[in-house]
């Protein structure tokens, strides 16, 4: 996103069937007339914008003014990249920007669809609303805030639904069939005894996938059929489990423990420990010592 003259920018990057990467930025600028920004370069590649505050400016492709000059806040535009894109910012901007190389489409398509995945069906410059991109977007704002300390099966997983949604509902693809599968009790055995070693580490759904022997999309699919969660969830929770018998347990600080159930940044813990139990882990503490 370098031809964006942001103030402010936040990435993440996550891949999709362990194929491809799938980089998500956040761009913001408090300030208005940027005009003219440097063409994107022409690459096999979609680009998807959700607008966080409403926006006006005006777009080109290939040379040919769009008819487009606002959007919404909560607004979402699909941008072809094999195309060349001119565009004048007008106002200030907060948008979250998916860069989606085509190989990460046409990599669902071996596992949902028999049809070369070539085109969507968003105009150019069209403004949609679609409540599952924006509910995923706002889902990824924690993650933005702060990257370093971002869950990669979290990543992932948003990248994977993000993209599956994306072709089902605007892709121009027959409709893949309802899937119903769970794990296997051995490969059921196999993920958990996986993650359960890895509550202090990152870990993949390609990495969980191939453990199973199945691509990251229908392990992905298979666990929260078999365990009522999605793996990231699942992990969450058996962090927050540890951390509460460490809390009780054990005398450990609680930024020593964060490390332990895996937490890079102690702020994150508290939060997600609060989510899960209603109170902070200090208080957790407290509670078992009086």
């Amino acid at each position: 996103m370098e031809y964006v003259n942001a103030s402010d920018t936040k990435t993440v990057a996550a891949s999709v069937l362990g194929k491809s990467i799938v980089t998500v930025t956040r761009l913001r600028s408090p300030q208005a007339n940027h005009g003219m920004i440097e063409e994107p370069a022409v690459e096999e590649a979609l680009l998807l914008s959700v607008q966080l505050r409403d926006y006006s400016g005006q777009a080109w492709a290939d040379g040919k003014l769009l008819d487009f000059n606002f959007s919404k806040a909560g607004d979402v535009n699909l941008f072809d990249y094999r195309r060349r894109w001119k565009a004048n910012v007008i106002s200030p901007f907060d948008s979250i920007h998916f860069h989606i190389p085509n190989e990460a489409l046409t990599s669902l398509e071996d596992k949902f669809s028999s049809k070369v995945l070539d085109a969507f069906a968003i105009s150019p410059g069209e403004n949609v609303k679609d409540s599952a991109v924006l509910g995923l977007t706002q889902a990824l704002l924690p993650a933005l805030e702060n990257p370093d300390c971002a869950s990669r099966l979290f990543l992932d997983q948003v990248s994977l639904a993000l993209t599956l949604h994306l072709t089902n509902r605007y892709g121009k693809v027959p409709r893949r069939k309802t899937f119903v599968g769970g794990l296997t009790p051995w490969q059921l055995d196999r993920a958990l005894q996986m993650m359960e070693s890895s509550l202090d580490n990152d870990l993949s759904l390609a990495a969980l996938g191939d453990a199973c022997g199945l691509s990251p999309a229908y392990f992905a699919r298979s666990f929260k059929v078999s365990t009522g969660m999605p793996p990231y969830r699942w992990m969450t929770n058996q962090r927050v489990i540890r951390a509460k018998t460490l809390i009780q347990a054990t005398r450990l600080s609680l930024r020593e423990i964060a490390t332990i159930c895996g937490y890079r940044d102690q702020s994150h813990f508290h939060r997600t420990f609060a989510n899960n139990t209603g109170l902070t882990p200090g208080e957790w503490r407290r509670l078992f010592r009086t």
